[in-house]
């Protein structure tokens, strides 16, 4: 009898350790996992970071005083609603444009200066995205008990929680594990690899701080949802810099996102042609012409419109110094139309410049010769043709005849 009953008890005793190593293994597995990227054929993440398992708390953006608010207006870049300083003394803001030739993509941004001509701020308008949803991401997720359990989670939540919620703790409920290990897999698809921290804004928003290339300024990437878009941008902010602050707080709390279309450009347009002369060749018009440039990138002619404004205009050499290096990466032009001084150019755009000036002062003294004569300028159909009555005339002329006037 007692044999049987210490048969009994170890039988019962193995299958107790069974049942915990079962019941235990998932949280030693998902403790592995977020601790230190625990490899296995349910799970695993390519570009795992440490730092994608805790958020770093809420961002803080106090309102900023920036004087008053009529000297600033909003103005619709891509898909993104920016507060600029219009006719604000202590603001100077530039375009940044951009031409990658290999994989022929346009960037575009801004440059704000401060006190001194002192560059103390930068924005990129960054493409959109749709909010992936990554179920199929992982073989764990596969399941049908894990996909019930992500797909039970409304996506505002999901969104505010990649921002939020800590993932380092293992002592919670199976269903939470899962979950977790979902939004660890959003997060190291959604943030950058050059992450420092991450946290939220406030429920739509979050902010990814990344890491930068000048040890001075901090570089912000901040994204929005809205209606399963995510939207974004990136700000760089120089360090202890009261103004430079004061603009994050302002971008942060007061940048919008609507999107974009190629019909806006012209409407845009329309507003610049409204304007008074002395505001259109100064920063302000450059902004309009730039928001409208940016829902048609790929048309030159409000980029031509932008040089030609500006150069008319006075201590606008910041302003043309980025649209110049960008029509010559991609038109090999500057379409410049008058000499502006102290324009930083490296040599080679500055000599292309001088020759395009050179060809139009040219062509202008060719047509004022010709008006001067008399005569009117010959259209381009006037010119092929005489070319080739030219060329028929040259036919009929042997090559040993002498022609004597």
């Amino acid at each position: 009898m007692k044999r049987i009953i210490l048969i009994a008890i170890i039988f019962f005793s193995i299958g107790l350790a069974s049942l915990g190593a079962l019941l235990g293994s998932p949280y030693y597995f998902y403790n592995k996992i977020v601790s230190e990227n625990y490899r296995s054929k349910w799970y695993f993440l390519e570009n795992f970071d440490r730092k994608f398992v805790n958020p770093d708390g809420k961002i803080e953006a106090p309102a900023p005083d920036l004087g008053n608010e009529d000297l600033w207006k909003t103005f619709h870049f891509k898909d993104t609603l920016v507060p600029l300083p219009v006719r604000n003394p202590f603001y100077y803001v530039a375009p940044i444009a951009e031409y990658d030739k290999e994989k022929d993509v346009s960037r575009l941004g801004l440059t704000i200066y401060g006190t001194g001509y002192r560059e103390i701020s930068k924005l990129y308008f960054v493409s959109n995205m749709f909010m992936s949803g990554a179920v199929r991401s992982q073989e764990l997720f596969k399941l049908p008990l894990s996909r019930k359990i992500i797909q039970s989670v409304p996506s505002d939540k999901v969104w505010r929680d990649i921002f939020k919620k800590p993932l380092s703790n293992w002592n919670i409920p199976f269903s939470e594990m899962i979950y977790n290990l979902y939004l660890l897999q959003l997060r190291t698809t959604l943030l950058p690899r050059e992450l420092v921290s991450f946290g939220a804004l406030n429920d739509n928003t979050g902010v990814a701080r990344l890491k930068s290339k000048n040890k001075d300024y901090i570089t912000e990437l901040v994204m929005t949802k809205s209606r399963g878009i995510v939207y974004s941008y990136l700000i760089i902010t120089e360090k202890n810099n009261g103004e430079s602050d004061l603009l994050r707080y302002k971008f942060l709390r007061d940048i919008g996102f609507r999107p974009g279309s190629e019909s806006l450009a012209g409407i845009i347009y329309k507003e610049f042609k409204a304007l008074p002369y002395k505001r259109k060749v100064d920063h302000e018009g450059m902004m309009y012409l730039l928001s409208a440039w940016s829902h048609q990138m790929d048309n030159e002619e409000y980029l031509k419109e932008m040089i030609l404004y500006l150069e008319r205009g006075e201590d606008n050499q910041r302003q043309l110094k980025p649209l110049y290096q960008f029509a010559n990466e991609k038109y090999d032009k500057t379409f410049t139309r008058r000499l502006v001084r102290d324009v930083e150019l490296d040599s080679e755009m500055r000599l292309k410049r001088d020759i395009e000036l050179e060809e139009k002062e040219d062509l202008r003294k060719l047509k004022n010769r010709n008006i001067s004569a008399g005569e009117a300028p010959l259209t381009e159909d006037q010119k092929i043709k005489n070319r080739i009555e030219e060329a028929k005339r040259s036919k009929r002329i042997k090559p040993d005849r002498m022609i004597i006037d």
